[in-house]
């Protein structure tokens, strides 16, 4: 991917998972936790970071996810809920 340094971290997120969903039609733990990591990137996540993180997310289980993968995504929409 580009520079991202002076895009909005919601950005980064939406264009991150773009790749993901094109290279295999789902998301791995691997990639949802880099997805986290430039939401937390400024130590919290925003009210836009959480929105395009939860339909990330949401996309990512219309299609067959394995457990481990639901299990990180329930993790992460809890973190999500808490902020």
């Amino acid at each position: 991917m580009k520079d991202q340094t002076n895009i909005p971290s919601h950005l980064k997120l939406a264009l991150e998972s773009i790749p993901y969903f094109t290279n295999d039609g789902k998301l791995s733990v691997d990639e949802i936790d880099k997805l986290l990591a430039i939401a937390e990137e400024d130590g919290k996540i925003d009210d836009e970071e959480a929105r395009v993180l939860s339909n990330i997310l949401k996309k990512a289980l219309e299609g067959k996810v394995d457990p481990a993968t639901t299990a990180r995504i329930q993790v992460i929409s809890e973190i999500i809920m808490r902020r």
